[in-house]
């Protein structure tokens, strides 16, 4: 086997919490800054050294005729992974603990180690606490008992510098004084009874001030000249509840931690505090949302939804797709960072020109990176990589207001009960791999999942077998293929004699009448239901889809016209489409900051959102539109 400790059960079950995180922001002074940054630095260094240590004990442990030997014992398991020899699963599985053990592969050898790298180095002492490397000795852990026990992959050696997370340790609850048992349990063991002590925080703390302003306690070593106090703002207004939900009750704070992030060549600073309480819910969000079932079908680039009333009546239904306009912007951006990545990629070559290898051809320089090497890099090419990295970051954060959006959308106006299919996205990024990089529908799943918490709702998955993209409403199944995009059936005529309804918005409206009885496994569709339904949801599914000819999202080939002809088309029109952002805007901003994450949330959302027919009364302002 390759990975011998995934038979031992090294995950510790405890009671489920909730927990949520509150993000602040701080504002640091210079000097402040610099200190942090060291402290960044200093941190990261532990965690490189300990996981080099830690390296060393497994090669060592693994070139071992013992490690072999247990290896090469019987697991214990069959063919379809259960235990068939209890006994000789007990002998391997001491045989490999007492090894890992012997070799200081535990949490305990980590900790204590990490003690020791930040007593023997001076200077990392005194700007990283203990609590916090103990933090950091656990996460380093994690990483190894990842790889040990659950078959992940050998874990890297990070860099100091690239370092963007401070832990800090657990909140001390306290205890109250001891009772008159624990008193006489003690003095039966001759040791005396524990004291009563107050909550309180080690090393990096949040307190707040008799005037009611929060600030983060940096204390990295007795000496007082070391401490760093932190002041953090809150954004108050609209927030000023949400904050207030987890401030103003200090008993559910649990850890505090500093993170800093990269933005246009400089950091951003932020403090988040893990609470043990359930996340802030809004009362308005979600005080108007119909009772209803939602069926929601999720496709690689698509989330359609419909809302069914407990009388069986549509509430209403959610299209979201990328429109033409929109694929070929996708495609401009992809072009013109592919371009990118190549002139990266030649400067690196010609900066280092010993550092890669001759091609096949025999060309110097041409290769493949010689190992051992190690590469300069010119300023330009600093510049080029950065900007490359924050186009990605904003990227990254507009999908998730997006997402977010969605999942709110959906909830508001069809309902607050969700089904959906238990669908596999890993299954799909071999295919569809840059598509899923954009829509991203793990996070729509993740959102709507806490949306849906949030609102009181429930979320269920129901499998797949149902097959209900190929299955009709009068309950008819008819094999599809990927590229038939409407629903159409011979044998009630719908899409026939009646205009034709979208694909996953028909697969939707019949995921709003699974029924699940004792588990989401044993689900099946209520045909019944639907087919009595779909006379009063039949006009309004169709508006939602649109004229199937208006809805093309792929060009036709032209085959008059060369390859680079249609690509100055694509760049012509992707430069269009950037054109329509006002630069304007970013100066207008009150934060820095929050304006150079906002430039593609104001002006090129990803998802457009319209209102269904359902909805005649809504203004047509500058509202958000859910279709393409």
């Amino acid at each position: 086997m390759s990975h011998p400790f995934r038979t031992i059960a090294d995950v510790a079950t405890n009671e489920p919490v909730c927990f949520s995180v509150l993000r602040c922001r701080l504002m640091p002074d210079e000097n402040t800054r610099r200190r942090l940054d060291v402290a960044f630095v200093a941190a990261g260094h532990l965690e490189r050294a300990l996981t080099r240590w830690a390296l060393t004990n497994l090669d060592s442990m693994r070139h071992t005729t013992r490690w072999r030997d247990a290896c090469a014992l019987s697991t214990g398991l069959s063919a379809s992974g259960e235990v068939n020899d209890a006994a000789a699963r007990r002998t391997r599985n001491a045989a490999l603990n007492a090894l890992r053990k012997e070799f200081c592969l535990s949490e305990y050898d980590f900790t204590k180690r990490i003690l020791e790298l930040r007593r023997d180095s001076h200077w990392i002492g005194e700007h990283v606490p203990s609590s916090s490397a103990l933090v950091h000795a656990t996460q380093v852990w994690e990483s190894f008992a990842a790889h040990l026990f659950r078959g992940a992959g050998r874990p890297t050696v990070p860099r100091p510098w690239e370092n963007r997370v401070l832990h800090g340790y657990f909140r001390d609850e306290g205890r109250a004084a001891a009772t008159e048992e624990e008193v006489e349990k003690f003095a039966a063991q001759g040791k005396e009874p524990p004291k009563a002590r107050s909550a309180g925080w080690t090393g990096l703390s949040l307190r707040t001030s008799e005037d009611g302003v929060f600030a983060l306690h940096l204390h990295p070593s007795r000496d007082r000249a070391r401490h760093l106090v932190i002041p953090v703002v809150t954004q108050g207004g609209d927030q000023a509840s949400r904050e207030g939900w987890y401030l103003n009750d200090p008993t559910s704070w649990r850890q505090v931690k500093i993170v800093r992030r990269e933005v246009r060549k400089h950091f951003v600073y932020e403090a988040h505090l893990l609470c043990a309480k359930e996340s802030y819910r809004d009362p308005s969000r979600y005080g108007c949302a119909p009772d209803g079932v939602v069926g929601v079908d999720l496709g690689v680039s698509t989330l359609a939804a419909v809302g069914i009333g407990p009388d069986g009546e549509l509430t209403d239904a959610l299209l979201v797709r990328a429109s033409a306009q929109e694929l070929e912007q996708r495609r401009f951006v992809a072009r013109q960072r592919r371009r990118t990545q190549r002139a990266l990629e030649r400067s690196r070559r010609a900066t280092n020109p010993f550092a890669y290898g001759p091609d096949r051809r025999g060309r110097a320089g041409r290769g493949s990176r010689l190992p051992g090497t190690r590469l300069a890099t010119s300023k330009a090419y600093r510049d080029r990589r950065q900007v490359l990295r924050d186009e990605r970051r904003r990227d990254r954060e507009s999908r998730v207001i997006t997402t977010n959006r969605a999942a709110i959308a959906v909830l508001q106006r069809c309902g607050t009960n969700i089904i959906t299919e238990d669908i596999t996205v890993k299954a799909w990024q071999r295919t569809w791999g840059g598509s899923i990089s954009y829509f991203a529908p793990s996070e729509m799943i993740s959102a709507l999942e806490r949306e849906t918490r949030l609102a009181g709702g429930s979320f269920t998955k129901v499998p797949c077998r149902l097959g209900l993209t190929q299955t009709c409403h009068c309950g008819t199944v008819k094999k599809k293929s990927l590229a038939e995009r409407w629903h159409r059936c011979e044998a009630c005529g719908s899409g026939f004699k009646t205009a034709p309804v979208d694909r996953d918005l028909h697969s939707a409206y019949l995921t709003a009448f699974v029924t699940v009885t004792s588990s989401p496994i044993a689900a099946i569709l209520d045909t019944d239901r639907a087919l009595a339904a779909w006379s009063g949801a039949e006009a309004p599914l169709v508006a939602v889809s649109g004229d199937p000819q208006s809805r093309r999202t792929s060009q036709p080939h032209s085959r008059g016209t060369s390859c680079w002809s249609r690509r100055k088309a694509s760049n012509r029109a992707g430069r269009a489409i950037a054109s329509d952002v006002d630069p304007d805007s970013l100066g207008r901003a009150e934060d820095p900051f929050l304006s150079d994450v906002g430039v593609r949330k104001a002006h090129a959302e990803r998802l457009r959102y319209e209102a269904s027919t359902t909805e005649t009364d809504r203004p047509r302002g500058r509202q958000l539109r859910l279709d393409g």
